[in-house]
């Protein structure tokens, strides 16, 4: 089994909206996105994901 996170990609069947998640390496989804119109919406919501989250402040509401 890979120790390394993985993002996926897809379109969903039922409504053609586009999304992504992130997987643990023991398959358990981790997060998961809204809808997006286009692969390219999702690829940019998961970019900034990637690129926001290290600095992500938490916050207990």
């Amino acid at each position: 089994m890979s120790a390394i996170p993985i993002f996926e990609v897809w379109q969903s069947r039922n409504n053609q909206q586009w999304y992504f998640r992130l997987k643990a390496p023991n398959h358990e989804i981790i997060c998961s996105s809204e809808g997006y119109t286009t692969r390219s919406g999702a690829e940019q919501g998961l970019a900034r994901v990637k690129l926001y989250a290290p600095a992500a402040q938490v916050r207990f509401v």
